[in-house]
């Protein structure tokens, strides 16, 4: 059975504030921009409360010209260089013999379900649990 994951509100509310904020927007400035009544719905997006519409969501991502990927998956960059980072450490370990092609394995596939983990859910609300050996 295929599952569909849900996705942080948090964390989208945490990118669509840091994205105004790095186009120097005002909230007013985004409810004229997007034609809505009341500044209360972006508030409620940005503190993770609720979602935009979809189509709201392609005006926001134009308006902040980003990708949905950025706006979903931010944190992903913070893994990603941490990944690299831990990843050029094994490595140099490994030439000098201090950690196995086996060790260093098991590190990446756990850094990699730690990520997983950290954006994706089950349909009735469980994390996914994987232990990596």
């Amino acid at each position: 059975m295929r599952y569909r994951p849900e996705y942080d509100k948090k964390l989208i509310g945490r990118n669509l504030r840091r994205c105004r904020q790095a186009k120097n927007l005002s909230v007013e400035q985004v409810r004229e921009y997007l034609c809505i009544g009341s500044i209360q719905a972006i508030y409620k997006w940005e503190e993770g409360k609720s979602y935009p519409q979809t189509d709201t969501m392609f005006a926001l991502m134009e308006l902040y010209e980003i990708g949905l990927q950025e706006l979903i998956y931010k944190e992903t960059e913070e893994v990603s260089k941490e990944a690299e980072t831990l990843y050029e450490i094994d490595t140099r370990f490994a030439k000098n013999g201090t950690c196995t092609e086996q060790e260093k394995e098991g590190k990446m596939r756990r850094l990699l379900w730690y990520n997983v983990d950290r954006h994706y859910t089950r349909p009735n609300g469980h994390k996914l649990t994987i232990i990596a050996k």
